[in-house]
């Protein structure tokens, strides 16, 4: 898979639909991206501070659909701000959520220079 022959890739979650992470936006159905994933840290590897919301989309699916998750996801990175995990009930230090909907002819260039 292209995001495992990342460098700079700590790791990554395959988001499972209606089970897992999701976004509430403003209409009724919550969005479900594809993909959470981080950047290895510049001095310990181990070490993130980023962590990449991800939803694709393939090039016979940009509709209605994909430019309301796109919106939602913009908004979440205009208004997203950095938070202690403790606060979100999860058990990680600070991180900074970047979210993107990235379409299937741009996938590997948009990975690529998200992992620089």
């Amino acid at each position: 898979m292209f995001i495992d022959e990342q460098e700079k890739l700590l790791w990554w979650y395959r988001n499972l639909s209606r089970v897992d992470y999701s976004i509430q936006g403003w209409k009724k159905h919550k969005v479900y991206p594809d993909f959470i994933f981080s950047e290895a840290g510049a001095k310990k590897r181990n070490n993130y501070s980023k962590v990449f919301v991800v939803e694709t989309k393939g090039l016979h699916l940009k509709n209605e659909d994909t430019d309301y998750k796109r919106s939602v996801l913009e908004l979440c990175n205009k208004l997203g701000k950095e938070k202690d995990w403790g606060e979100l009930k999860l058990e990680f230090d600070k991180q900074r959520f970047e979210f993107h909907v990235i379409s299937e002819e741009e996938w590997r260039a948009r990975i690529s220079a998200l992992l620089i």
